[in-house]
């Protein structure tokens, strides 16, 4: 022995074994299952529990430390009993009590009055140990025995609550999180984790002797003790009531973001917290790269729940250090991406407000989430890289100050890579965007303090976004605009080919066929799934519709449109042509939310129809979620998601054998579309109608789906730079582009301006008799007699030509303008209808129209060659 034993030492080990023999029968029904019994049957060195006695046990408060601290002497020898005062603050027992007990024959040493709560340095069995330092932080746990070496760690958690007597106070780690490590000593594992209790929230190295001591009378541990030993049942209660006790414990460390993590299973080296989520099954803590194979085999998953993202869903678990709304929370926050960036963006409380402001707007849309998700890692990226520019920012609100304008700006051009050689960034749109949403946190923040009355906080908010006014737009938004633009010059706009939408639709088709065969003949998820995409491509291929529009139609938008289809009024009728009316009583008209909450058209044809009915009547036979209300839905997983239509198309193209796949997209087919009806020549009424089942307005339409302008300049502004150039501009007066050929604007000679008729029919009719006319001509020198009287008198009198004025010309140009553009003769009925209705043409014969139509094709040939050599 290290000290003789007083007489008060004899009496309180008498008392100790007692208590043990008394505790041994009941706690012997749980050793069997833990790892603490495995200790002790291998002859490990195991760490006794001290924390069975709480505030309502009549043991005393000798009897309750003695333990803990004759262990740490027999463990320790090198302790003289002078040192052990500095163990004294980790007790929740005072020197006089331990001095009561016989452990110090010194005179007592009074508890310092602020020591509770500080951390215990690794020298702490140092007899030159210091007295520790105060703090305010304190947290609640079971006293450990003794460290495993004279370098190990000593456990310390920070556990909110009230003082309770059987627990020691052990420092929370100030603004900082660790986790649990597996220590060894000799080459031995030390059993020294702890585990907290559900039912008192204690934390205890043998939670099963703890649970049999306090918790006999609880239900769950009733349970638990009906089961035979090492059955498979009793081990799974037990596991799962330690689970729940540490994932509340992990809660709340998590939450305060301080105190020590204790996982599933002990890291052998330090390991950052937040690598660290919990199973949603047995709510253990593991690593997020080893989660997925816990969740394969875990004793406690449901075999009926499947599904991806393991990751979201076990974050969405963990506390939020920060108040949002459930909304945000669930929908947003707990789907972001898990990486650093989320992990900045979730912990910071303008960054959470911002995204409740943007969620109030959006968040009742489903697709617009992944909107407010794109904005809330912007700003997270942006105040990471303003901490590298200024070590002083900590959160958002700290930057929302005007001292701190120049920072913000050297980082928003340290994030998007700003070339100050070129004046150019590398990604402008993301500079200007981060405009926009500093000055919406610095509103944000002003209305906090205009609430709360703090006019400091609001005049330096005001002041901030008075500063991101004035000098924003010099310092970042006209760089960033002026590189936008740059990157569109000599941009190339090009259009899918006929050939490849050919190749397409064909494979559409046939794919089309196949799958609905194979869905009919035997439905699964993945037939119920290709034909979803093939359908879902063919719409927004037939309509030009926007794919994300088409992918979010609902089944109750369809169900609608069927159910409410009547046939169109009587005087519509009347106003359509045969052809347009059978196409009436074809289509489907379903109408969805567009661009904007506009109401834009989908068009259905009966194949279509057919589709969709058959993807409706196997939803719930191929396992769809009943809950998802889209009508191309995502068959796996349990999702409510929607199929997404981009990739359908992109599926479909490239498997087709298009030449160029990356041109058929659903914006450049509705570019397209807008070219297409360019060439038409529509009235605004017409192009009204376009543009509103495009779904966008006019001024958009004419911008950004009309013909591309370089062709449009090529082809309708060099007409007026040639006739500009000539000199002669004044002779097109009062007239369009479309209006000034190209003919008048080069002016042909006159040789070329020639023959502005068509010859006599006479003179396009074949010749009978070529070989017979070629035998009868006279050999060369030899005279004819009388061949000039022959040929005078069979000589055919001359008809006067019909020349057309300049006024008829223009009227036919202009008439005929789509068939000069387009090289077409025009036929005998379009001939005589005009000649009905232009007056100025009157007493003209049909194929003298034709000719003059013939004449002006000709002259652009000759001007496009002339050109050409030029």
């Amino acid at each position: 022995q290290l000290f003789p034993r007083t007489a008060k030492e004899n009496l309180h080990l008498e008392n100790e074994n007692e208590m043990d023999s008394s505790n041994s029968k009941a706690g012997s029904l749980f050793m069997d299952s833990e790892e603490e019994s495995d200790a002790h049957s291998s002859g490990k060195e195991y760490v006794p529990d001290t924390s069975e006695s709480d505030s309502g046990s009549d043991n005393s408060e000798e009897e309750r430390v003695y333990p803990a601290l004759k262990h740490t002497i027999s463990t320790r020898p090198e302790l003289d009993r002078s040192s052990l005062t500095t163990l004294t603050p980790m007790v929740n027992v005072s020197p006089e009590s331990l001095h009561a007990a016989g452990l110090f024959t010194s005179t007592p040493v009074s508890r310092p009055a602020a020591a509770t709560g500080t951390r215990l340095k690794k020298t702490a069995y140092n007899s030159q140990l210091p007295v520790p330092s105060t703090s305010t932080a304190t947290s609640t746990c079971t006293v450990s025995a003794s460290p495993s070496s004279p370098n190990a760690p000593h456990p310390s958690f920070a556990e909110p609550g009230p003082q309770t007597s059987g627990t020691c106070i052990l420092p929370a780690m100030s603004t900082k999180l660790t986790v649990h490590v597996a220590v060894k000593k000799n080459g031995k594992r030390l059993y020294n984790k702890l585990q907290k209790c559900k039912f008192c929230e204690k934390l205890s190295t043998n939670l099963t002797k703890h649970l049999c001591s306090k918790h006999q009378r609880e239900p769950e541990v009733c349970n638990i003790l009906s089961k035979p030993k090492q059955s498979k049942e009793r081990k799974l209660m037990l596991e799962r009531i330690r689970n729940i006790g540490n994932f509340q414990h992990n809660c709340a460390v998590l939450k305060a973001n301080e105190g020590i993590l204790i996982p599933w299973r002990s890291p052998s080296e330090e390991v950052d917290p937040h690598d660290y989520i919990p199973c949603e099954f047995c709510l253990g803590f593991f690593l997020k790269k080893e989660l997925w194979r816990h969740e394969e085999n875990c004793k406690f998953r449901s075999t009926a729940k499947k599904g991806r993202k393991v990751i979201s869903r076990s974050e969405g678990l963990l506390p939020s250090s920060t108040k949002c709304s459930r909304g945000l929370e669930e929908n947003v926050l707990q789907r972001m991406a898990s990486d650093g960036i989320t992990l900045v963006a979730k912990t910071d409380s303008l960054i959470t407000q911002f995204g409740e402001k943007l969620y109030q707007k959006h968040g009742h849309l489903p697709h617009r989430q992944a909107y407010i998700k794109q904005k809330l890692r912007e700003l997270a990226r942006l105040l990471v890289a303003i901490r590298d520019e200024d070590s002083g920012v900590t959160e958002l609100k700290d930057v929302i100050h005007p001292s701190k304008f120049s920072p913000v700006v050297s980082a928003v051009k340290k994030l998007c890579e700003y070339e100050p050689l070129t004046n150019s960034y590398r990604n402008p749109s993301l500079a200007l965007k981060l405009g926009h949403d500093l000055k919406k946190c610095a509103g944000i923040l002003r209305s906090q303090a205009l609430m709360a009355g703090d006019c400091i906080l609001q005049k330096e908010a005001a002041d901030f976004r008075d500063l991101c006014e004035s000098d924003w737009q010099d310092n970042i938004s006209s760089c960033a605009l002026s590189t936008l633009e740059t990157k569109k010059y000599n941009k190339p706009h090009v259009l899918p080919l006929t050939e490849d939408m050919k190749k397409v639709t064909e494979y559409i088709a046939d794919q089309r066929a196949a799958t609905l065969f194979e869905l009919k003949t035997a439905p699964s998820g993945s037939s119920w799934h290709a034909l979803a995409k093939i359908a879902l491509a063919n719409i927004i291929l037939f309509n030009r519709r926007r794919s994300g529009e088409a992918s979010r139609m609902l089944v109750s938008d369809y169900q609608s449109a069927k159910g409410n289809r009547e046939a169109p009024e009587d005087d519509i009728l009347s106003a359509l042509s045969p052809l347009e009316k059978q196409l009436v009583n074809n289509f489907t008209r379903v109408e969805v939310r567009g661009k904007r909450g506009r109401r834009v058209p989908v068009l259905l044809t009966d194949t279509m129809c057919e589709e969709v009915e058959q993807l409706l009547a196997l939803r719930d036979q191929v396992g769809v979620n009943p809950a998802n209300q889209y009508l191309f839905a995502r068959p796996f997983f349990v999702s409510i998601d929607h199929i997404e239509g981009h990739r359908c198309l992109r599926e479909a193209v490239q498997h087709s054998g298009a030449k160029n796949p990356q041109d058929i997209t659903s914006t450049k087919l509705r570019q397209h579309l807008a070219t297409v009806t360019q060439l038409l020549n529509l009235n605004d009424h017409e192009l009204e109608q376009v543009c509103g089942f495009l779904g966008h307005n006019i001024s958009v339409h004419r911008e950004y789906y009309r013909l591309p302008q370089d062709t449009y300049q090529l082809a309708k502004v060099s007409r007026l730079l040639l006739a500009a150039e000539r000199g002669k501009i004044s002779r097109f007066q009062g007239k369009s582009l479309d209006e000034i050929h190209m003919d008048e604007a080069l002016e042909f000679s006159d040789s070329e301006e020639e023959g502005n008729e068509c010859e006599d029919e006479e003179q396009h009719e074949p010749i009978d008799s070529v070989t017979a006319s070629a035998t009868e001509s006279p050999a060369p020198g030899r005279a004819v007699h009388g061949a000039h009287r022959e040929s005078a008198a069979n000589k055919k009198p001359q008809r006067a030509r019909d020349y057309l004025s300049s006024d008829q010309i223009k009227a036919v140009r202009k008439h005929f303008a789509r068939h000069i553009e387009h090289s077409l003769v025009p036929k005998k009925a379009e001939c005589l209808k005009i000649l009905e209705k232009e007056s100025l043409l009157h007493g003209k014969s049909w194929t003298k129209i034709k000719c003059s139509v013939r004449n002006e094709i000709e002259k652009r040939k000759r001007a496009v060659r002339k050109l050409q050599r030029r």
